[in-house]
Order: C-alpha cells, then sequence, then structure tokens
C-alpha cells in the first residue's frame, strides 16, 4: 500500500510540472496580430484673409511629426513644420510671399 501511494504521488508531482511548463509556453508575451489599427488624422484649416491665411492644425490625440508644404503648380517644396500637440498656426505668408500661390498642398508625416 505504501508503494502505490509513492507512484502515485509521483505520477501526480509530474504531471504537476508538465502542466506548470506547459502553461509558461503560453504565457511568453508573444501576441500575433492581423489587421490595421486605425487612428483619425490630424486635420487641417486654413483662416484669415488671401494675404494674411494661416494654416491650423487640430489632433484628436497627442502626435509629432512634420508638415511639409508644397506648390501644387510645380511640386516644388516651399516650407516644413515641425507638428506637435501645441502647435501654433503656420502664416502662410512666410511661406509664400510671391502672392502668386496657385495651390499648396500639406503632406503631413507622422511619427
Amino acid at each position: 500500500m505504501a508503494r502505490r501511494s509513492i507512484v502515485l504521488h509521483r505520477v501526480l508531482a509530474t504531471s504537476l510540472l508538465l502542466m506548470c511548463s506547459a502553461g509558461s509556453v503560453h504565457a511568453s508575451g508573444v501576441i500575433h496580430f492581423r489587421g490595421m489599427i486605425v487612428e483619425p488624422p490630424c486635420s487641417l484649416s486654413a483662416h484669415g484673409e488671401a494675404d494674411q491665411m494661416q494654416i491650423r492644425t487640430t489632433c484628436p490625440r497627442p502626435a509629432a511629426g512634420k508638415v511639409a508644404l508644397v506648390d501644387t503648380s510645380n511640386h516644388v517644396p516651399l516650407r516644413n513644420f515641425r507638428l506637435t500637440s501645441q502647435s501654433q498656426p503656420i502664416d502662410l505668408t512666410a511661406v509664400d510671399n510671391t502672392g502668386n500661390r496657385s495651390g499648396i498642398t500639406a503632406i503631413v508625416t507622422y511619427r
């Protein structure tokens, strides 16, 4: 009877060890993810008169990156600005003071 009890205890201990080691494999911290994480981008809006136009950025969450302004007609880069959650309005008269603005494209790159 004592021998049967020892064998039973060894089997029980071995099974507990195997269960603990199997559980540690699943708790490795590796996450497999398929799909996309989509977050709304910052929005840009123009305000002011033609000679004092400003671009204001509004971000739903804190954001960081840069805003590149490009002339639409000839694709020449005009100026780059840093984008942060406390960005000030961008004065377009400082960007293109020729007054010959056919259009400006803003390219936002997030970090």
